[in-house]
């Protein structure tokens, strides 16, 4: 019984691989990631989410998931972030007071203004919800405060 098992879990595995394209946070950084896959749907004349069957990512690669899910192409979401990165990811203080924030485990801030964000986001995405993603995305986050982490997802 165990070896049909196997065989049939192998079977499974080779017909069709589970594909996941996993994005990184990083701030203004999401721009590279955007325009690396641009890039590569023009090269390759694809649409990038086809290959992928669950598109996964936190922070700034949350914001680009959830745009993929929704249907926008990397090419929008490059032009998302040279519209609204500067706004959205203004420094708020000096180096030096940056640097000791990020040193120091006594503050518990958001390390940027999160208006323009949600500006930025409500023009981008309007009045759409998680439920109308065109792709299966999951975006996961950590609560600092109550030391949990939250997985949203449309199913």
């Amino acid at each position: 019984m165990n070896q049909e098992k196997r065989e049939d879990s192998k079977a499974i595995q080779t017909s069709h691989p589970f594909q996941i394209l996993c994005l990184d946070g990083g701030g203004i950084k999401g721009l590279f990631s955007a325009a690396i896959l641009a890039h590569l749907e023009e090269d390759f004349h694809i649409k990038i989410t086809d290959y992928f069957d669950l598109i996964v990512g936190t922070s700034t690669g949350g914001i680009i998931a959830l745009a993929l899910g929704i249907g926008l192409r990397p090419r929008e979401i490059v032009h998302f972030y040279v519209s609204n990165g500067n706004s959205i990811f203004a420094n708020r203080w000096p180096l030096k007071l940056r640097q000791l924030w990020h040193l120091s485990r006594h503050f518990i801030r958001n390390k940027y203004d999160s208006k323009p964000l949600e500006k930025a986001l409500k023009d981008c995405f309007g009045d759409k919800v998680l439920a109308e993603s065109k792709k299966r995305v999951v975006i996961p986050s950590y609560n600092i405060g109550e030391d949990d982490i939250y997985l949203f997802s449309p199913s």
